[in-house]
């Protein structure tokens, strides 16, 4: 195995030196052929996956959800077991050896995520802005309506590159003028990792505005956060946060500038 990675220096890999120490560092030449979503966590990726399964079939086994885990992340990508046993547990119940789905306790927060989104579209529009809703939430429905029915726009077609574009439109919601320029950029984080958002929204500008918008009882959660990196990221990227208390204050006025948003925006 190791001579036929060899062979493929020069081909699929690169190597560096390792500033004299054993060994080189290793990495793929194009890594866009390799890596599909280079700013999500395998382990995001995985959790999306295992939700994906319990919501289209209710009750699996564990053999069933690893199957299509194994499959859609192969070789050096597959998750260990025990990894997947942890999420299943928090979306699922294990009754007579299959997995039922937390149906109405996750269903409500998915219906939550939608409502912010929707909220957000609405105090967006207040501003004056243009609103692009992330592609992976515009199939949601909030009020029996798809939330692509509340977007400006569908696409981000005027970003000219493909790659910069396809992760910048993964980004939960946008704020922009009439001139497409991105003004905001917004991450509803309900129940997910705080850390993902950071990576999606690090494809725009430092200049660009950034909210993190979560749920009043996450406040300890997010505010015991000690990950150096994420601190310095979160402060780089122009990051500020708010609670969904305020959001609901701020879409109940008839006229919202961004005067009125900055009271309620916090910073780390």
């Amino acid at each position: 195995m190791k001579v036929y990675y060899q062979k493929k220096i020069g081909i699929i890999f690169t190597t560096s030196d390792n500033e004299g120490k054993a060994g080189n560092y290793w990495w793929f030449i194009k890594p866009e052929d390799y890596i599909k979503y280079p700013d999500k966590l395998l382990t995001n990726r995985v959790e999306e996956t295992i939700i994906s399964v319990l919501r289209r079939k209710v009750a699996v086994t564990l053999d069933e959800v690893l199957a299509e885990i194994f499959i859609k992340y192969p070789n050096g990508l597959t998750p260990d077991i025990k990894s997947v046993d942890q999420i299943l547990q928090k979306y699922a119940n294990k009754s007579g050896g299959k997995w039922i789905y937390k149906r109405g306790e996750i269903e409500r927060e998915f219906t939550k995520h939608s409502e912010m989104i929707y909220f957000l579209s609405i105090i967006g529009k207040k501003l004056g802005y243009r609103v692009f809703i992330g592609k992976r939430e515009q199939s949601e429905l909030y009020n029996f309506k798809a939330l692509s029915s509340y977007t400006d726009l569908l696409n981000l077609d005027f970003i000219s590159e493909p790659e910069k574009r396809a992760r910048i439109e993964m980004i939960d919601m946008l704020w922009l003028d009439k001139d497409n320029n991105i003004s905001y950029a917004l991450e509803v984080e309900n129940s997910t990792n705080f850390t993902s958002g950071i990576q999606r929204a690090s494809n725009l500008d430092t200049g660009t505005k950034k909210l993190m918008i979560m749920p009043d009882e996450r406040a300890n959660e997010f505010k015991s956060i000690r990950d150096p990196l994420f601190i310095d990221n979160f402060r780089h990227y122009n990051w500020g946060y708010l609670f969904y208390s305020e959001i609901d204050r701020l879409k109940s006025l008839t006229e919202i500038s961004d005067n009125d948003i900055k009271p309620h925006l916090k910073n780390i």
